[in-house]
């Protein structure tokens, strides 16, 4: 097989999960932890911490552009609330819990109030000036894969915000 159809064929595969949210393929997650880190980080200085509780090795079934794009949504909003804090943190988690993988951006920022985090998955919803589309794209990408999100925040202490993926997405 040559090079060019390597390559060819890896841009297909980009611009069809681009295209299509339903196309997913099977990838290690240490494979999609790098992607994150290199979409993320890539001409900025700011630094990611990622926490493996689980086989890096680990194969998930999902749609990688799009899983990317809602992890570093997550992960600018961490960032986001973690502005102007001295000691502050962002963590990527991934871990297994029963048959599910957990993937999971933490900060130690602000927090959510309970009340704002009944709003936060609504198109439109902003606490700055922004669109208040990205944690939309996020509850959207979760359902795609048939995954659930999970938020734990408190005020002042920070927030971490789950996506689980369900066992039949997981391959071990």
């Amino acid at each position: 097989m040559s090079k060019g159809f390597i390559i060819d064929h890896s841009v297909s595969d980009m611009i069809s999960e681009i295209l299509y949210d339903d196309k997913k393929h099977w990838c290690r997650i240490k494979d999609l932890v790098e992607y994150v880190e290199a979409s993320r980080l890539s001409g900025t200085n700011l630094n990611l911490k990622v926490e493996f509780q689980t086989d890096p090795e680990i194969k998930i079934l999902i749609n990688k552009i799009r899983m990317t794009r809602a992890l570093v949504n997550l992960i600018d909003n961490a960032y986001d609330a973690v502005n102007g804090i001295e000691d502050g943190k962002i963590l990527l988690k991934v871990k297994t819990y029963e048959n599910e993988l957990w993937l999971g951006v933490s900060d130690n920022g602000k927090g959510i109030s309970p009340k704002e985090q009944l709003k936060i998955w609504k198109a439109g919803f902003s606490t700055k000036s922004h669109p208040g589309m990205g944690l939309a794209f996020v509850r959207q990408v979760a359902k795609g894969h048939g995954a659930s999100l999970e938020i734990d925040s408190k005020l002042g202490h920070g927030t971490i915000i789950w996506i689980k993926l369900a066992e039949r997405s997981v391959s071990r």
